[in-house]
């Protein structure tokens, strides 16, 4: 869920995995009062909404498919991408800092010049890099082990864990996304970093570090009832080789001294 009546949530949504297989698509129950917009969102993948209404021919991400008393076409449940399993998304309490971009902004170094003003030289950019503060709270529901179940997925997502390929090879790409719960964004990690109609190239994530407080509240069994943690996230960044045509190659090729002489 987009919110909760403890505050905002944030969710953490797997965007590409090498570990795991998935299915073409999955069936998922449709909520009283439920569009393809708001399960979208609630999956973590709000750009996602048009792709699942065509997947299950409805015209329109906003109009509610299931009603109470149920009326003739409510859907009770519709098909969505694989790649959006509940198993691969999950959503935390926003702690009481909001996140911050801590790493990522323009590089320059200074060039010195004796007896004057130094110049500025543009160097390059590091990935964006952003703290999030989080918070596992269920001291309320005594739901410890959905508190424990979540935060081995987290730990998942950061190449942790009891998986196939733990420690072996690069973790998972993430969407990071905090909507409300009528699916739309909502600021709280700043809207160019989040993904939206208006901003279909926002970053794509790797946790890098996760802060986890060293006093979380425990119930009688050891389980975490409450656990606030900080999680760095970096900016996932492809690589891209650019293959330059024939013609282009032979343009730039550099002249031979006999050439130079024609």
């Amino acid at each position: 869920m987009p919110s909760s009546r403890l505050g905002q949530l944030i969710t953490f949504a797997i965007e590409a995995d090498a570990d795991a297989d998935f299915k073409k698509y999955i069936w998922v129950r449709v909520k009283k009062g439920d569009t393809v917009k708001k399960i979208a969102s609630r999956r973590g993948h709000p750009e996602d909404a048009r792709k699942i209404a065509r997947l299950n021919k409805i015209r329109s991400v906003t109009k509610v498919l299931r009603h109470r008393p149920k009326r003739k076409g409510d859907k009770t449940r519709i098909r969505v991408p694989g790649t959006l399993r509940r198993g691969d998304t999950f959503s935390v309490l926003a702690d009481d800092a909001p996140p911050r971009i801590v790493g990522g902004y323009q590089k320059l170094e200074t060039i010195d010049r004796p007896g004057r003003t130094g110049l500025t030289h543009f160097v390059g950019y590091d990935p964006i890099t952003m703290e999030v503060p989080i918070r596992f709270e269920q001291y309320l529901g005594r739901d410890s082990q959905g508190i424990e179940d979540r935060i081995t997925l987290l730990e998942r997502m950061a190449g942790r864990g009891n998986f196939k390929g733990a420690s072996a090879g690069p973790a998972p790409v993430l969407r990071l996304s905090v909507t409300s719960d009528a699916g739309t964004v909502v600021p709280l990690i700043p809207s160019n970093y989040q993904w939206s109609r208006q901003n279909p190239s926002a970053p794509l994530w790797r946790v890098a570090d996760i802060s986890w407080d060293e006093d979380p509240v425990r119930d009688d069994s050891g389980r975490r009832l409450r656990q606030r943690a900080v999680v760095t996230v970096q900016q996932y960044t492809r690589l891209s080789l650019e293959t330059r045509s024939v013609s282009q190659r032979s343009k730039n090729k550099p002249k031979d001294d006999d050439d130079k002489g024609k």
